[in-house]
């Protein structure tokens, strides 16, 4: 409770003097004053502690919130955000030079200065650093290999000549062997008439007569003009014309000799006419027509071989014949590889 201080008596107002009554109403209100104070003091800690009581009911009867921890302000976080602000500036400060950019007018807008041209003969100032670097030795050049020119062409070779081989079942005729190449091959060009050209005809080392064309003439054309020549050359009908290939031969065996025992041995001719009957044997190319493997007047038994050469680039052709079925004069005959033995 506050206490409000007293007046002094009369008594000592009139009797004291001025320093004595200082002393008695310091004296007098000394202990009422402390006592005051210390009421004050206490009522205000009680109050003090019955708030405190309050709160920690107040707390009992609320859950305890989770406090986040405080925010970081160490280095890191003062770095990061300094980062930000100038990135944040370089784009304000970018974005407001776009803005001029587009908002100025073509005219106000400068064109970029002139690119200086850079004097080669001045070389570049190296800083300390850079020339007390270890110098890295450059990474090699790879050069592409330069593509090879094409080759030229070479020089062609001429054409070959068509050739021509007249083959006889025996030995060649007299008048042909005796005859120079140069006298046969003008009387063939004589027959001809400049249809087609023989450029020679001169005797082989086998004994048979070849006659050479110009390369520009087609074989079937001087296959049309093969009887003029046989004329020119006088050529005997055994005697046979064939272009100048690889060719094979096949023996045929077991063939008959004469159409009734002591008859007459069968000609060349009837040999052809019956084996091309055979359809293996007619679609062959002939360079040598059929005949006796022994000479006519030699031939004593029913049945004897015959031999005949056509056209076979590869063999092929003889490999199948030897495997295909012939016949001849109403029997059928055998057939097998020629072994390069001449016509008797």
């Amino acid at each position: 409770m506050d206490l409000e201080p007293q007046p002094p008596s009369s008594s000592a107002s009139a009797g004291g003097s001025s320093s004595s009554s200082t002393e008695l109403v310091h004296t007098d209100y000394t202990p009422k004053l402390t006592l005051a104070a210390v009421f004050l003091v206490i009522g205000h800690a009680e109050r003090m502690h019955q708030r405190n009581t309050d709160l920690d009911d107040l707390h009992k009867q609320q859950p305890t919130p989770v406090l986040s921890p405080p925010p970081t302000t160490g280095p890191d976080l003062t770095a990061a955000l300094q980062d930000l602000r100038s990135a944040l500036d370089a784009r304000l400060d970018a974005l407001e030079s776009r803005m001029a950019t587009v908002a100025a007018p073509p005219s106000q807008v400068k064109a970029p200065p002139p690119s200086k041209p850079q004097v080669r003969g001045t070389p570049k100032k190296r800083s300390y650093a850079a020339a007390a670097a270890p110098s890295r030795p450059a990474p090699p050049v790879t050069t592409l290999n330069p593509p090879t020119p094409p080759k030229a062409p070479g020089p062609k070779h001429a054409p070959e000549p068509l050739r021509y081989v007249v083959r006889f079942a025996g030995p060649a005729p007299a008048h042909l062997l005796q005859t120079p190449p140069v006298q046969l091959v003008s009387d063939v060009n004589a027959a001809l008439a400049a249809v087609l050209t023989a450029l020679a005809a001169y005797p082989s080392s086998s004994g048979n007569i070849v006659l050479a064309f110009p390369a520009t003439t087609s074989y079937c054309r001087i296959d049309e003009h093969l009887p003029t020549i046989r004329n020119a050359l006088r050529l005997n009908p055994d005697h046979h014309i064939s272009r100048n290939v690889k060719w094979s031969r096949v023996l045929l065996g077991n063939v008959s000799t004469r159409a009734a025992p002591g008859g007459a041995v069968h000609s060349t001719l009837a040999l052809s006419d019956e084996l091309v009957k055979n359809p293996a044997l007619a679609r062959l190319h002939l360079t040598q027509p059929p005949c006796w493997a022994r000479r006519p007047e030699q031939i004593d038994g029913a049945h004897s071989s015959v031999v005949l050469g056509f056209e076979d680039l590869d063999g092929s052709i003889l490999t199948t014949l030897l495997r295909t079925p012939l016949f001849a004069f109403g029997a059928p005959v055998t057939t097998s590889r020629w072994r390069d033995k001449p016509c008797l």
